[in-house]
């Protein structure tokens, strides 16, 4: 099992990518998922040095290699779905963009999303047509960045967020049928929309390669909007503290389909994501994981 610090919590709040990557060392994670171009509470892109200077590019993928820490991969913030030529053109400047980061940090696997992470649910536009429907308005936009990925040589993972179930998402991986695209599975994500996860997990096997954990917990039947399960909560819960989700069973599954991805951890309070960590080990340890 090899575990990766989601860094994008402690970035959005200011905290320095260099002193992140150095804790996250640390504190004996194997490597660390970082994002560009965060987004704000409006939707407006974040604009950081990350972002715009090569040169302390170049800097940080030495500091990483300095404390033994991989990048698993490129984490950006996508909306193939929210109608308009002002998002498609966003769009197609955060997909060149991470293309051209993952490039420069020797980085397979760029994350995104088919919707938007601001608010829940889809854009108002979109509210009266079913998520099929909904599904394939994005397609389109979608298999262009898929094309520059694979031009680049690199691979796109979708990541179920809002609105969307995991096998939403496969059947969308599937319909467009290309080796640069691939799936980003947050288990906490899965179970809020009331999906099985251990049969979800099993029938991804073949395009699962990176995963996000965190533990929610059930707080009442009405679901969040833009989710389809129960309601939870804790979006970044501390593992081993939700009641949703049974991690022996859960990286037993991971063992039985030879997944070799990084577990990134969700959070952005250090002492919760060592206890998590610590946690996870040992359940791995104990199914030999």
């Amino acid at each position: 099992m090899k575990l990766s610090n989601f860094s994008d919590h402690f970035l959005k709040r200011g905290h320095n990518l260099e002193t992140v990557i150095s804790k996250t060392a640390e504190m004996g994670f194997e490597g660390i998922d970082i994002g560009i171009c965060l987004p704000a509470e409006n939707d407006l892109l974040g604009i950081s040095r990350w972002d715009t200077d090569k040169a302390y590019r170049k800097k940080i993928l030495e500091l990483c290699k300095s404390k033994g820490l991989e990048i698993p991969c490129i984490v950006g913030y996508n909306d193939f779905l929210t109608p308009g030529d002002g998002y498609a053109q966003r769009e197609y400047f955060i997909c060149k963009h991470a293309i051209e980061v993952a490039l420069d940090m020797n980085v397979k696997f760029i994350r995104t999303h088919i919707n938007s992470l601001v608010g829940y649910g889809p854009h108002p536009d979109l509210q009266a047509l079913a998520p099929s429907a909904q599904a394939r308005r994005g397609v389109d936009l979608l298999r262009k960045y898929v094309k520059m990925a694979e031009d680049a040589g690199v691979v796109l993972l979708l990541d179920n967020h809002f609105f969307f179930t995991v096998l939403e998402h496969l059947a969308i991986v599937k319909r467009i049928n290309s080796p640069s695209l691939k799936l980003s599975i947050d288990i906490g994500n899965l179970v809020g929309h009331g999906e099985d996860l251990l049969p979800t997990v099993r029938a991804c096997k073949d395009f699962y390669v990176h995963c996000h954990v965190k533990d929610p917990q059930v707080m009442g039947s009405t679901p969040l909007p833009g989710f389809r399960g129960i309601r939870w909560g804790g979006e970044a819960g501390e593992i081993g503290t939700g009641n949703l989700i049974d991690w022996e069973a859960f990286l037993k599954v991971l063992k039985e389909i030879n997944y070799k991805g990084y577990l990134a951890i969700e959070g952005a309070v250090w002492e919760e994501k060592e206890r998590g960590a610590k946690y996870l080990r040992k359940i791995a340890e104990k199914v030999g994981y």
